[in-house]
């Protein structure tokens, strides 16, 4: 969001700036401080006082949001230079809902409103290196929310992490519940003495469990030189807590905004780690696809309000299937897409192998490449990437010619494909008997031993 007001501010010297009729709203009940960074830019030098003002170009004030429009009306400017002068004002408002400005006929800019109060945790101690864009999804943090049991939800193990490294994989996708890591719309992530769910085991309840262990799968992957997509998996939908409905983002203005909010929360969060990627969501399916993208585009850009840094994986509707992604209409909605300046996009497609795509089959139906070409084509004309955030295949017979097909395609196709990761790994309680698992025998104690379909996806590395 950007409100601009005319260029030139012309001050005196000791008298207060003319915030007077300049008035931020913040209507957030759950926010205890704002954060007000000013930065003055132009030729007019000189400084800036005022009660609760700390630092020097930029300056920062941090006060209880009812107080942030008095603190602004009580600052006062001394030049550099004796006499009026003209300088620009740069604000940047960080709040937890909305915040409105009330125009008035003060000459001041106006910029860069990014609606959060989350504090980034400061950047990892690793060297990250980057690897490839090849790995698997760690399943367990996705599972139903509210979980009955604190061994219903699970994050990434290191363990896991070092597994897969250890084969030559450079990321992981990890999926994740929207209301497993922000309780509340509009609330602050994993707020301190929730009890919505037993806190996942190994945790003490009320601590940020959710953030923590976040923050120590990111911390251990990095140090593993593996990139981690974090995937809101739900579907397309974001549950409002304030009417208790689950709405369909794109198709629905207020889910849309809720699902905004906890992407530029979750990007500032973490915006100082650099093995992140930002997966908007997993398999839109309710949507057209020219509503799918209205909800998709709100969360990109307000990522790029936080970072334009961090390599963000867009998804259609219709499941995001990649057989179906000309026929879907996802390729026509999302045709000359021009991201925001900076970023690095991927379309994520997701390709099983079975006979109806679901990866609910043992049997492998022989398609090979050919369900992929013209989502292929479509990339290639548009000058995109895709990356294939699900694939999967069972020990069948059927199956390793078909995946040794499809993976030396996509392997052939590179740089248009920029990677994949494969459905699944994950601990045995979730996903133990699942016929496409590729968590290797003796987890988690050892000795490993790799799944069959670790052969295909070890040969695709390069």
């Amino acid at each position: 969001m950007s409100l601009t007001f005319p260029t030139s501010l012309t001050m005196a010297s000791g008298l207060p700036l003319p915030f007077t009729g300049v008035t931020i709203s913040d209507p957030n009940p759950n926010a205890t401080t704002d954060t007000v960074t000013i930065l003055m830019s132009g030729s007019a030098g000189g400084t800036l006082s005022g009660p609760g003002l700390t630092g020097s170009n930029p300056y920062t004030l941090i006060d209880a949001p009812a107080n942030i429009t008095a603190d602004l009306q009580a600052l006062t400017y001394t030049p550099a230079v004796v006499g009026n002068t003209n300088a620009i004002f740069d604000i940047s408002v960080f709040s937890t809902a909305i915040a409105t400005l009330q125009p008035s006929a003060a000459e001041v800019q106006i910029q860069n409103i990014n609606l959060t109060d989350e504090v980034p945790y400061p950047a990892p101690s690793c060297t990250f290196v980057s690897r490839n864009f090849k790995g698997v999804n760690i399943s367990g943090a996705e599972n139903t929310y509210p979980a009955t049991s604190q061994f219903n939800y699970i994050y990434p193990a290191n363990v896991e992490l070092d597994y897969f490294a250890s084969k030559g994989f450079g990321l992981i996708r990890m999926p994740v519940q929207i209301r497993r890591v922000q309780e509340f719309s509009y609330g602050d992530l994993d707020p301190i003495g929730r009890t919505d769910e037993p806190a996942v085991s190994g945790s003490v309840p009320g601590t940020q469990t959710n953030l923590l262990a976040m923050k120590s799968v990111f911390d251990h992957a990095c140090a593993d030189n593996l990139y981690v997509v974090i995937d809101s998996h739900d579907y397309g939908y974001i549950q409002d807590t304030n009417t208790n409905t689950s709405r369909p983002i794109g198709s629905d203005p207020e889910a849309t905004a809720q699902f905004k909010d906890w992407w530029i929360r979750v990007s500032t969060k973490f915006s100082n780690y650099p093995n992140l990627i930002f997966g908007i969501m997993n398999e839109p399916y309710a949507q057209t696809p020219g509503q799918w993208q209205v909800g998709a585009v709100a969360a990109i850009n307000g990522i790029a309000q936080v970072t334009t840094s961090r390599m963000v994986f867009i998804p259609g509707t219709s499941y995001t299937g990649g057989h179906s992604w000309v026929s879907s209409g996802n390729a026509a909605a999302w045709a000359g897409y021009v991201p925001p300046a900076g970023m690095q996009i991927a379309f994520e497609m997701h390709e099983y192998l079975d006979s109806d795509f679901s990866g609910s089959h043992a049997v492998c139906a022989g398609n090979g490449s050919a369900p992929m070409t013209a989502a292929t084509a479509w990339a290639q004309a548009n000058g995109f990437k895709i990356w294939i955030g699900e694939i999967g295949w069972s020990q069948d017979p059927s199956c390793p010619p078909d995946a040794a097909n499809l993976m030396g395609y996509f392997t052939a196709n590179e740089p248009t494909y920029l990677g994949w990761a494969y459905w699944v790994g994950g601990s045995q309680a979730f996903y133990g008997s699942y016929m496409y698992t590729v968590q290797p025998t003796g987890y988690p104690t050892g000795p490993f031993a790799d799944k069959p379909q670790m052969s295909v996806l070890i040969g695709n590395l390069n």
